[in-house]
């Protein structure tokens, strides 16, 4: 299921922010290409409903907040 049929399909926000994460951490861990922050980061300027943009913004700014702070391996659970 993708992002936007979640929205059309009427799932809940905080489901869908946390689908947005988990799928950007399997993403970043199953390709050399791309990181969590690079992926977030094209979301955003694709995203054509500002609340998944904001919900992305704010997972990059966790994610920010937790490798300045922590380890990477706090990524997997910086879930708001």
């Amino acid at each position: 299921m993708n992002i936007k049929s979640m929205v059309t399909s009427g799932v809940s926000l905080p489901q869908i922010k946390n689908y947005l994460h988990r799928f950007a951490i399997w993403w970043a861990k199953t390709t050399v290409l791309w990181s969590y922050e690079e992926l977030l980061k094209c979301f955003i300027k694709s995203c054509w409903d500002s609340r998944l943009g904001a919900f992305a913004t704010s997972l990059l700014n966790q994610s920010a907040k937790v490798l300045r702070n922590g380890s990477s391996a706090d990524l997997a659970v910086c879930i708001a």
